[in-house]
């Protein structure tokens, strides 16, 4: 459980929203997003009102729009619950997240800059160092920001628009692929070979790679969500601390 103080810490980090139930929605998915709200824990305006500080009135706004957005759902005799998604919901996500990624990645092979690449190079550097202390942490930080740049480097905006509210599906589904026996390593050895084929301007093998990177990892989360249903991931990595500004 959340405590008042976090809550209410939560909030004012999204204070620059245009009302109070805008901040309240995106205070709740953040939490949801980060695993504070577990799949299956319920959702009571009434108490999430008091411990974030305001009325109930956008406390229920923000949840309705959470609903239509597919974070939480209506379950029978328990109200709201944070939504617990199965391996459908996995195989759709990362059906449409492969072709995205692949175009991504097409796009990026050929309008990346050249400050884009450096940048690249940089996070590899950094994926290196972090692969070698087994941080696993910041390993995942830093694939993060490789893809984002690469999503930049497409110059497609609504297309890196919506593989970042992709990315906030899949983080809901488990624990990093990272925790996996030497999964650090296959990354960046994947990271390294889609920045070749950036850096050669070779789209069609860009995209080749984007694709097969993210088949990868949809092969392991199946597993990792198989694992959870049978009970036997209970050293599963905990959630993130919280961050010290929202979700990008």
């Amino acid at each position: 459980m959340i405590e008042l103080s976090d809550m209410q810490g939560i909030l004012a980090r999204f204070s620059g929203e245009a009302t109070t139930a805008g901040a309240v929605c995106a205070a709740l998915r953040y939490c949801i997003i980060e695993g504070m709200f577990p799949p299956g824990e319920r959702l009571l305006s009434d108490d999430l009102a008091n411990r974030m500080g305001v009325s109930r009135t956008p406390v229920r706004e923000a949840l309705r729009k959470l609903e239509a957005e597919g974070y939480v759902a209506s379950a029978s005799g328990k109200g709201l619950v944070v939504k617990e998604y199965s391996e459908k919901d996995l195989d759709e996500v990362f059906f449409i997240r492969e072709l995205l990624e692949g175009a991504a990645a097409r796009l990026a092979a050929e309008n990346a800059s050249s400050k884009d690449l450096l940048r690249m190079e940089e996070l590899l550097e950094d994926m290196e160092i972090a692969s070698k202390r087994e941080d696993t942490d910041v390993f995942r930080r830093l694939t993060g920001e490789f893809h984002s740049v690469v999503h930049h480097a497409s110059r497609n905006d609504r297309l890196a628009g919506m593989l970042r509210d992709l990315q906030d599906n899949v983080r809901r589904f488990s624990s990093s692929t990272l925790f996996s026996a030497g999964r650090m390593a296959d990354a960046l050895a994947e990271h390294r070979a889609l920045y070749d084929a950036f850096k050669a301007r070779n789209g069609e093998a860009a995209e080749i790679l984007a694709r097969q990177h993210r088949r990868k990892t949809l092969t392991m989360r199946r597993q990792m969500l198989r694992s959870r249903a049978r009970g036997d991931m209970a050293g599963d990595h905990p959630p993130q601390q919280l961050s010290s500004k929202p979700v990008q």
